[in-house]
């Protein structure tokens, strides 16, 4: 049973000594060593905490895109969006015909814009 003013510093050893792996490894090793009340959660605690890990992890980088720009076209089919989906579960229509996998779907983006003048 470790003493309670050393259970902080131990895990946070521990961890640095594993290269700053993550929760589960540190638990896995510090359940192998030592064991104190509430060791789960103040491992947890100290491994989302570790100033090393959060530099270090990849959800802190900023996104690589360039800046958006509106679009400029306004006539009729001048822009279309497509989407493709699938493949699906295989189903059937209503004449029933087999085989149908995927999902196409296509818009124009000029439409949208007419509707929103026309509503206004």
């Amino acid at each position: 049973m470790l003493p309670t003013k050393l259970r902080r510093p131990y895990v946070e050893r521990l961890h640095a000594d594993l290269e700053h792996f993550g929760r589960t490894k540190t638990c896995l090793a510090l359940a192998r060593r030592a064991y104190f009340p509430g060791w789960r959660s103040l491992t947890g605690m100290l491994v989302r905490n570790c100033p090393t890990c959060n530099l270090c992890q990849k959800d802190n980088q900023k996104p690589r895109q360039a800046n958006l720009k509106p679009m400029r076209e306004f006539r009729p089919m001048a822009v279309i969006h497509a989407d493709l989906v699938g493949p699906l579960p295989e189903g059937k229509n209503s004449r029933n015909q087999r085989g149908f996998q995927y999902i196409l779907s296509a818009i124009c983006v000029f439409f949208p814009s007419v509707t929103k003048q026309l509503n206004a």
